[in-house]
This record gives C-alpha cells, sequence and structure tokens, in this order.
C-alpha cells in the first residue's frame, strides 16, 4: 500500500494534489488537496480545499492513509465542502472539524424604488473580450483573483457606492427550474450586508437576468432578510482552524471552481 502525489495542476496561486491509494498496479483510492493563499483581514492565510476523497469499498479501512497528509498542514485552515455521511463523521470526531455551514438562503429579486434612483450605486458587469478593462476597475489582489478564476464559468461583478467598491463573483445555479445567481466571493462583507436590499434587486434583474440571488448562511452573519427561503445542504460543510470565523471563509480556490460544482 502506498500514497504518493500523482500530479499537480491548478491556479497561479493554488496548486491541486491528487493523492492515490495503490494496491498492485491498481489505484484503489484518492483525494484532492486544493492549496492556496488569501488575503484575509489584511493578512495572508494558508488555505486547503479537502475534495473528491474516494475509495473502493473493499479497501475503506485503508482508506485513511488519504488523509494522514493532513496532519502536516500546521498552519493550515482545512476545509471540507462536500463532504458525505462517513466522511463528514471522520472529519468531525476523528480529525476535529467544526461546522462551517448547513444551510443557503435564497433570496428573491424585489424591486426598490431606492435600488432604481440611487445615482451613486453602479453595477459594472465583466463582458467578454472586455477583461483588461474590467481589470482597471480592480485592486492588485483582485485582479489576481480575477484572473485565476476568468477562465472558469462564473460571473464578476463589481459594484461603486459611496463606501467603497465591492467585487462579487457568482455563479448561475437553479432552483424550482428558476435561475439564481449564488454569490462565491465577496470583497468586503460589510459592504455587501449594507447594500444587499439593493443587490438582491440590481444584480439579478440588470446584471446577470435571474430570479433572485442565493447566499450560504454563514455569509449573512445573522442579518435579518426578508421574504427569503432557506435550504439544508446535504450534509453541513465543515473546516477546521485556530483563528478564522465562517463567514471569513470563501470559495475562492476550491472544488466549486475546477469541478464545476
Amino acid at each position: 500500500m502506498e500514497t504518493t502525489i500523482l500530479w499537480q495542476l491548478g491556479f497561479s496561486k493554488g496548486i491541486l494534489g491528487l493523492y492515490k491509494l495503490v494496491v498492485g498496479d491498481k489505484i484503489v483510492g484518492f483525494v484532492a488537496y486544493i492549496l492556496s493563499r488569501k488575503l484575509i483581514n489584511g493578512k495572508w492565510e494558508n488555505f486547503c480545499n479537502l475534495s473528491s476523497w474516494i475509495v473502493k469499498p473493499e479497501y475503506r479501512s485503508s482508506g485513511m492513509d488519504l488523509l494522514y497528509p493532513m496532519s502536516d498542514l500546521k498552519d493550515y485552515t482545512i476545509t471540507s465542502f462536500t463532504p458525505g455521511v462517513v466522511s463528514y463523521k471522520i472529519e468531525t470526531k476523528l480529525f476535529k472539524f467544526k461546522i462551517l455551514d448547513g444551510y443557503e438562503v435564497i433570496i428573491p429579486a424585489l424591486p426598490r424604488v431606492s435600488a432604481l434612483l440611487r445615482k451613486k450605486f453602479k453595477v459594472i458587469n465583466r463582458c467578454k473580450n472586455q477583461d483588461e478593462c474590467f481589470l482597471q476597475l480592480l485592486s492588485d489582489h483582485e485582479g489576481k483573483i480575477f484572473r485565476d478564476h476568468g477562465k472558469f464559468d462564473c460571473h464578476h461583478v463589481l459594484i461603486t457606492t459611496e463606501q467603497g467598491n465591492l467585487y462579487l463573483i457568482f455563479k448561475k445555479t437553479y432552483k424550482r427550474h428558476l435561475p439564481f445567481a449564488k454569490v462565491y466571493y465577496i470583497n468586503n462583507p460589510e459592504l455587501f450586508l449594507h447594500h444587499l436590499e439593493d443587490i438582491r434587486f440590481r444584480i439579478p434583474m440588470m446584471a446577470l437576468k435571474t430570479a433572485g440571488i442565493v447566499v450560504d448562511s454563514r455569509f449573512l452573519q445573522g442579518k435579518a432578510v426578508s421574504f427569503k427561503k432557506t435550504k439544508n445542504f446535504f450534509m453541513p460543510m465543515v473546516y477546521r482552524s485556530d483563528h478564522l470565523q465562517p463567514h471569513e471563509v470563501d470559495y475562492l480556490y476550491s472544488e466549486f471552481f475546477l469541478l464545476g460544482a
């Protein structure tokens, strides 16, 4: 039995290591470790997103070998966004992972007169073949995020306000056959919450042509939202960190972009 790095691939600031479990000349299990560095509250943080932990049933007793590399990630926040029933139990009981989030909030696009009249609230949607123009409006750090994720199937939106700029990344999802825009990244959570009532209408109706937005509950930080619906995840998302709070953990450099989830 051996565990080795099979290949590495990924973003300009992230590496995907795929570990394989081998018996003879057969691969009987594997798991992906997606490593990255993110700027959180003005400090660079190390992240590892676990993905696709799969082991053939007859070798499940050896499948734990694939998780042992986690012990070398001393200064990392480790995330598991899509755990199964078994992996959830193992990660929470043996590896001391905590609940990151358990449900998402579906927010329909309700019109507000103030959202239409607010002149200093401008929505700039990334357009095809105009990446350089969009990049000029972003900070250097945001520009790196844009370049790293621009090749994936997602929507980049910049909102200019009196309080500053708000850079958001969405991916389109469907709820009961209706298109919604799910939030995957927020550069300024406080500004996002401050303008949420404007965003819920302006972004879906004027920028992305969807029926509303979808936000994971942790990003709302307890903020009351009118006319919302909630939907539980199949299993709660979990993570392990000695100092980051759930709302500080986003989806950048994760399986949701690489695998198109």
